[in-house]
């Protein structure tokens, strides 16, 4: 685990220790060097995006969650895979949060690429049902023949919806987190 660069020390410390290493800066002068001035600013960047990130592996861990409760009632191929990626996505996604705690460089490019991840996971849940119909039987018999046309139809719209709407959220995610590394400002 790499320690947090920017340790919070009372002045009177600093003050002492700037004095021990020979330093005749004072506290301010220090603190207003501009590596230090660009540490403290990159640190509350990536505090931003750990915040972000803490949410985020929220909603992949029950996003997984649910992907496994569906596979265990009734396995099946679709939410194998889904819980095989959901899961492994949300691992990283705590490495992500970590590292973003830590003000470790390795978040936003990981980050960026685990959210572009789900949002093609978004786009490829619903490109699958919008392609491959699954009719519900149930749903068929209730509405009767008047409505299933109706009812495919509405299917359609709500997949598209998932899947497009998804995978913008994703992606605007995954552009946030990359901006941490490219913007001094954040």
């Amino acid at each position: 685990m790499l320690p947090n660069p920017l340790i919070q020390i009372p002045r009177e410390q600093l003050e002492k220790l700037l004095k021990e290493a020979g330093n005749s800066q004072s506290v301010e002068q220090f603190l207003n060097q501009t590596g230090i001035q660009e540490a403290v600013a990159t640190h509350e960047i990536y505090n931003k995006r750990a915040r972000a990130a803490r949410w985020s592996r929220i909603w992949l861990l029950i996003s997984a969650f649910i992907s496994a409760s569906s596979f265990l009632s009734g396995p099946n191929p679709e939410d194998a895979i889904a819980t095989l990626l959901l899961g492994g996505m949300t691992v990283l996604e705590f490495r992500v949060h970590t590292w973003f705690l830590q003000t470790d460089p390795r978040a936003p490019l990981w980050g960026y690429r685990n959210q572009c991840l789900f949002a093609l996971l978004f786009l490829a849940y619903g490109a699958y049902h919008v392609l491959v119909p699954t009719p519900s039987t149930e749903l068929a018999e209730f509405a009767g023949e008047n409505l299933t046309g109706a009812i495919e139809h509405l299917e359609t719209i709500i997949y598209t919806a998932i899947g497009v709407g998804g995978a913008m959220g994703q992606y605007i995610l995954a552009l946030y987190y990359r901006r941490a590394e490219k913007s001094p400002r954040g």
